[in-house]
């Protein structure tokens, strides 16, 4: 545990270590520290705690009574500490018995902070701390909040539209915010951010952008708010209203798992929470060119094929994907960028079997038109992305060898389902 402290108006502890990073936010400090994580907790007009993935520190020097140095070794490193050890090439000695060299920080009131990495040192400190940390923080203390815009194979997120004081209404992704200032937008329609002073914006409200999942599918946090009668209410803050002329009616909406929506007063309001949420399930894209095709996410290769006696006939035996098998079914997803004509050609998955050979010549690979009618393998979903990406999930039984089958090309692409 790390003793609390205080450094720039900021107080850290040291929260247990989570599975999985999360990263929404990015704060910049007067100072000049970046944190990097998510607002957790605000109580409205005063202090709010930032719960920090991955942070750059300044402190001043008088603060530090001693700094302790200490070699960790690679078995006592979280996930995030080895990761940036390797890319900065921080490692000393080899294998299993690489050790980082980490610090404490002892500061002049006798608490300390534990296993950071000091980067500068003299007039000022400056240190990095990874791992999930509560800084405590005064609004005034911050310069800028900071969002990263979507990915463009991102197929799930959220929008805010904001309402202004003179009725117009833009919508965008949020991707900045000077406290007390400034709100700024990112709109994809034409790649500009849109900034508003904060004292015009009377209305916000939040858009899922992937209308085949849930809201809560597509938010990372949960909110949770805190009622000044000690309850308690969880959900996502889908709406905000903001009365310039008078406060005591601001409220905000808030959906529930249920798909109930509750109405909350803002004077009502004693906490702000968030908290990660287990039921995120982003969904990103794949780009590719027209007429590229990957299974499961691997690349794959054409093979020509040759028409026998009712056979179709493999002319290589090479496969580059395999598939885990699953009991029952197993789940295939096929993406592809088809080229843009009225009609897209057909891609039939065939079982293929091993056709004896006649006399002397060696047995063949193949299937047969009957094969392909019998099969009956067909997609249970199909979508087409906003990048013209298409994507086929299939469920087949069975393991073995298996082609899609382009008939207008006389090529295969083959696949192997194994145990």
């Amino acid at each position: 545990m790390k003793h609390v402290i205080i450094i720039c108006l900021a107080v850290l502890s040291q929260m247990a270590m989570t599975a999985h990073a999360t990263i929404v936010q990015k704060l910049l400090l007067k100072n000049g520290s970046e944190l990097e994580g998510y607002i957790s907790k605000q109580r409205p007009g005063e202090h709010f705690t930032f719960t920090a993935e991955r942070a750059v520190v300044y402190m001043a020097d008088t603060m530090v009574q001693s700094i302790v140095p200490q070699e960790v070794g690679i078995e006592d490193l979280s996930a995030g500490w080895i990761k940036w050890a390797e890319q900065h090439d921080a490692f000393v000695g080899v294998g299993d018995n690489r050790k980082l060299l980490l610090s404490n920080i002892v500061t002049k009131n006798n608490s300390t902070i534990d296993r950071v990495r000091i980067l500068e040192r003299g007039a000022k400190i400056k240190y990095l701390d990874i791992g999930n940390t509560d800084y405590s923080l005064n609004w005034d203390t911050i310069a800028l909040v900071k969002v990263e815009k979507r990915p463009k194979t991102a197929l799930s997120g959220i929008d805010r539209t904001y309402k202004t004081v003179d009725g117009k209404e833009f919508t965008g992704q949020y991707v900045e915010e000077v406290p007390g200032k400034t709100l700024s937008l990112y709109r994809e329609s034409d790649g500009v951010v849109e900034v508003f002073k904060m004292a015009d914006v009377v209305k916000y409200t939040m858009q899922k952008i992937n209308p085949n999942q849930t809201l809560f599918e597509q938010s990372e946090l949960l909110d949770i708010v805190k009622l000044k009668d000690g309850s308690l209410l969880k959900g996502i803050v889908i709406e905000q209203n903001f009365n310039n002329k008078n406060s005591a009616e601001d409220y905000l909406l808030l959906q529930s798992a249920n798909g109930t929506t509750q109405s909350v007063k803002l004077k009502d309001i004693e906490e702000y929470r968030k908290e990660v949420n287990p039921q995120y399930k982003p969904l990103y894209d794949i780009l590719l060119n027209e007429g590229e095709l990957v299974i499961n996410r691997q690349a794959t290769n054409a093979v020509q094929v040759k028409e026998e006696d009712g056979r179709i006939l493999l002319s290589q035996d090479t496969c580059r994907v395999s598939v885990k098998g699953q009991d029952g079914e197993t789940s295939v997803v096929i993406e592809t960028r088809f080229a843009l004509t009225e009609r897209k050609p057909s891609l039939d998955i065939v079982k293929v079997r091993e056709f004896p050979g006649k006399r002397k010549t060696p047995s063949m690979k193949g299937f047969s038109f009957e094969d392909i009618v019998k099969s009956d393998i067909r997609p249970v979903s199909v979508e087409t992305s906003v990048n013209q990406t298409t994507r086929m999930e299939y469920r087949i039984a069975g393991k073995g060898l298996f082609v899609i089958y382009n008939p207008q090309e006389k090529t295969a692409i083959p696949f192997k389902i194994v145990e």
